[in-house]
Order: C-alpha cells, then structure tokens, then sequence
C-alpha cells in the first residue's frame, strides 16, 4: 500500500520549555566494537562519568570494556575489565571518582557466577575482590554502589536468600548482611542487573516478581513491599525515587509503547496506580537530581518503533518529548545541566553516548533566521522507496556552535505551530546538522516504521533556535 510522504512549508520552531535550552550532542565513547551500546551510566558529578558497554550489532557477544570520561565527556578513555573471563558480561559499572570504580559482572555463559571487580588507577588495572567470600558457583551479581570509596554494597540473586554484601575498606573485605534481616524471597523471584535506587542512606532494588526491597540503613536491614504489578516471563519492572518517601515504578510493554504505572509517597510501602500523559519511553528512567520531581526517560526500541527522550516536571504523570527517533539507551543525570544519554558507535572515533548541552536562546523570530527553500526528489513515497529532501539557502542563528537545521516528519502540515515537538500529529524528529550549512540534505526511506497507514505525510526542513 502507498504511503505517501509529501513535502510541506518550511518553518522556523523553537524546542519547548526544556529542550529550548539544550540539545543531545554525540560524543565518541571510544569503544572499539561498532554498534557499541551503553549498558548502564554513573555521574559521580558534571566531569566525571564511567559507562559499561554492551553489543548492539545483534550478536549478543559478551563484553568486558568500559569507558569514562573526567572532563564533561571532551574526551573518553576507554578500557577492558582486566581478568574477567570471556563467559562473563555486565551487570553494571560503578564509579566514585576518576580512579576508583567498581565492575560487576555474571557468567553469561553458565548462566550463574561472577563476581566484582575495581580498579584504583582509572581502569588501567583492575583485581576481583572477596574471592572465596562473596559470590560462588551459584550466584547471580545483580548491582554495586559505593556512597564513597570505601563504603558500599553489592546485591545479587537468591542464594538461597537474596545475597547483599557490605563494605568500609572499598571492597578489600566485605560483610554478609545477617539472611534474618533479608524478607523471603518468592519462588522463582530474583532481581534485575543495575535495577537500583539510592537516595541518601535508602537503597531500593526491584525484582521479576513486581516487588520492591528497601533498605534505610544502607543495606543492612530491609523491608519489602508489592506494587501490585504482574511482570510477565523475561520482564522487569522500573524503580524510580525522587526522594526517600516519593517515587513510581513502571512495567513497559515493548509492542505498544506503554507503560503500567504507579506510585508511591511513603518510601514504597504502598502504591497508588496512574496513567502518564504522553510519550514515557521505555529504555530508561531517571530522576533529576537537584530537582523535587523532575525526571527524564529514554527508548532505543528501534523493532517498534518506539524511540526517543522526554522529560516530566511532576514525578512521572505528564510526559514532554524532547525527540523522536533517535535511539537512547541508559541514562546518567548528575544534574539538569549535566545529563548523558547512550547511543551506539559507529567507529572508535565516532558516537556512542550523547552529552545534554545548553544551547544560548535567541529568538526565533530574528529576521536573520531563514530555514531555506525545499526541493524534493519525490513528493509521494511507496513503501520501501527512498526520496531525498534538500534544503537551500539556510541561515541559522550564530550564537554558539550547537544550532542547526533539523528535519521531522508530521501527520498534518503543522507549519506556524508555535510548539511543534509537543503537536500531537508529530510522528519523529531527526538530529540537526550543526553547525548549519546553507544546504541542507535529508534521505529518507519509507520503511513502514514510522508511516504505517495510507495519507499524507509532511518532512519540514527547521531551522532550530
């Protein structure tokens, strides 16, 4: 069936009331693999920042490298877990300062084992602690966070009871918490890799059977409640706190893009169900710290088509895209300057993680703004056909390095629309070119992802501001 795909008016837009002020910039994680992926970010502040890696090609291969950057993301240095085996892959990495960082892996390959590993020189060298003490043959290594570089904990998998670990010497020794002070856990019930909160002394991790653990005393007794949520075979639920009374959790069903929600005020021991308003995605989710009840949510659901970043002002209920159809993976928010959002390699040199950048306002109606005169190489698309769109005469705004010209794809000609990201017949935004050329080029590809029903469809050449 013809999906036709028509060129409309050009038009100037701004982003919002967030995006305004900034945009994703790609920075290059230095993974060496490409379609290298983020696994999971930790912000120890606006510097430094260490990621674990994963593979994105589809290959499902085990990875053991890690990155980290210790100037804002300018450059990242990226490095392999010494003496990890090649059966094991991440559960996550976490960092204290550009030194100190802490490696968490499972055996992917036996499907039980694993253990920790740090590092004291930035990842140079790294030694596996508690061998013989924590972790055997049976264990599932799930999350490690340290407070400082000498206190933390580590959780995994039911051995036969959760097993949690805690430490004041930066993992030389660590401690098994008392199984008395651990609830029981349900048959068949285990927890996620990197499914962690921790807000001060309080600890939450969430489990495959729709339950919160939390502890007050950072790890050494703990409580559990049940949100109420069915998780399906395979599926995890998403634990998100703003503080140590208020939070949501959410299970994402992949094949529609929406989201099961609730929430809580009293730490979790209780939770109220909600439906969010607009586009939460489902590849992760992050409070802003700093902030009472911001938060942001990322999607690199490419299969469905569900792909992207949005933010929320009020704890999760009402939901702002920032953008549409670019793939994010893990989020890391250190604050609401200083956010990183995965992506995928394309060389050693090239892409991997995008850094959240302020862009200087001005105004959009600057008469020296001037999103150019479209032209078209097709004005109706089958599916499957490719058509390309240029843009000429661009003139974009000169503040800075970061504006540009951007393309997006509507289901109604939202020309003159003053806030086109949140118009409801938006369907996907595409990175802008930066800064701007005087032309400006876009190929499209009527894959059926985004178009899936026969009319008319608009690609609008913007000169963002």
């Amino acid at each position: 069936m013809k999906k036709q795909l028509l060129l409309a008016a050009l038009f100037l837009f701004s982003l919002g009331v967030f995006a305004q002020t900034g945009t994703w910039v790609s920075q290059a994680t230095g993974f060496t693999d490409v379609s290298s992926g983020v696994r999971n970010v930790t912000c120890v502040d606006s510097n430094i920042v260490w990621i674990a890696s994963y593979d994105g090609s589809g290959g499902a291969a085990n990875r053991q490298d890690c990155s980290h950057t210790s100037d804002g993301g300018a450059t990242w240095t990226a490095t392999t877990v010494t003496g990890v085996p090649a059966s094991h892959d991440w559960s996550m990495v976490f960092g204290t300062d550009a030194d100190h960082a802490w490696a968490c892996f499972y055996n992917a390959t036996a499907g039980s084992g694993g253990g920790i590993w740090a590092t004291t020189d930035g990842g140079l060298t790294w030694n596996q602690q508690g061998v013989g003490t924590i972790y055997d043959a049976n264990s599932f290594p799930d999350v490690v966070y340290f407070w400082d570089n000498n206190n933390g904990f580590t959780m995994g998998d039911p051995n036969p009871k959760f097993e949690i670990y805690t430490t004041n010497d930066g993992g030389t020794t660590w401690n098994a918490v008392d199984p008395n002070n651990i609830p029981a856990n349900l048959s068949g019930e285990y927890g996620i890799v990197a499914h962690y909160n921790v807000i001060g002394d309080t600890i939450w991790f969430d489990t495959n059977k729709g339950r919160v653990f939390r502890s007050a005393d950072r790890g050494l007794t703990w409580t559990v409640s049940s949100t109420g949520i069915t998780v399906p075979t395979n599926g995890a639920i998403d634990i998100c706190f703003s503080d140590a009374l208020n939070g949501m959790v959410r299970l994402y069903t992949a094949t529609t893009g929406v989201s099961n929600c609730k929430v809580t005020a009293d730490g979790g021991d209780t939770w109220t169900a909600f439906t969010p308003v607009g586009n939460l995605w489902g590849s992760d989710l992050k409070h802003v710290p700093g902030t009472a009840s911001m938060l942001v949510s990322t999607g690199a659901d490419a299969t469905n088509g569900f792909t992207g970043s949005s933010y929320s002002f009020d704890g999760g209920l009402n939901w702002n895209d920032i953008d549409i159809g670019v793939q994010r993976t893990a989020l890391g928010i250190a604050d609401s300057l200083h956010m990183w959002a995965g992506g995928f390699t394309t060389s050693p040199t090239a892409d991997g993680i995008f850094s959240w950048t302020i862009v200087p306002l001005i105004l959009c109606s600057d008469g020296n703004i001037n999103p150019g005169t479209g032209t078209s190489t097709a004005t109706a698309l089958c599916e499957g056909d490719t058509a390309t769109f240029t843009a000429t005469g661009v003139v974009a705004p000169t503040e800075g390095t970061n504006y540009g010209v951007s393309w997006l794809i509507s289901s109604a000609d939202i020309t003159g629309v003053a806030d086109p990201l949140n118009d409801p017949n938006l369907i996907a935004t595409y990175t802008f070119t930066q800064p701007a050329t005087a032309t400006s080029v876009r190929t499209f590809i009527n894959d059926a992802t985004l178009i899936t029903t026969y009319g008319t469809y608009y690609l609008d050449s913007c000169c963002v501001c």
